[in-house]
């Protein structure tokens, strides 16, 4: 992302995407999306730059909180704002700018569902299933303490340990045969 001067920085509850001057804002959810709409077109490309298959150019696009537009012709991107053109890059940038806007609106979501993370681990937790659901250390913490509030029939006490369930198979029983007295 260095060559295209580009810088994904997250303001409040939007991962914003700077390019050639211009940023754009997107919620969590709108940045959700024009990860998965790159990923789409890029699928192509990736095809077409293995097959180098360059007499047939496709163009595709996709857009994105209505303002937002992604063309895909051949091997190049085409991002525009409004129907005014923002920047252009080759597929592999727009994959890796989308990753990270994808990364940045992950943890704008994890930190809008904050309190729902933590209560879904604490259940986790005091079922004795240590899942991890986020790599938020703070929230984790929150996790533990929560788990040790919660009261439900079959749960595991604070600080008991889980084992393994084994299950073993035994021979079957052999009948033995019975002695009749006449």
């Amino acid at each position: 992302m260095s060559q295209m001067n580009c810088s994904i920085e997250k303001i409040g509850n939007r991962a914003v995407l700077r390019c050639q001057g211009l940023g754009m804002a997107l919620l969590w959810q709108a940045a959700d999306d024009f990860y998965h709409a790159v990923k789409r077109l890029a699928k192509f490309s990736q095809d077409y730059s293995q097959h180098k298959d360059h007499a047939r150019v496709v163009s595709e696009h996709e857009v994105i909180d209505k303002q937002l537009t992604i063309h895909r012709t051949g091997l190049e991107f085409t991002f525009e704002i409004s129907g005014r053109i923002w920047f252009q890059c080759p597929w592999e940038i727009a994959v890796q700018i989308s990753k990270a806007i994808y990364a940045k609106a992950r943890e704008i979501e994890e930190e809008e569902k904050h309190a729902q993370v933590i209560e879904d681990a604490a259940i986790l937790l005091r079922s004795g299933l240590q899942i991890g659901i986020t790599d938020n250390r703070k929230i984790r913490k929150e996790a533990w303490k929560a788990a040790e509030d919660i009261k439900f029939p079959g749960c595991i006490e604070p600080g008991e340990f889980v084992g393994k369930p084994t299950i073993t198979q035994s021979p079957p029983a052999v009948e033995q045969p019975v002695l009749q007295r006449n």
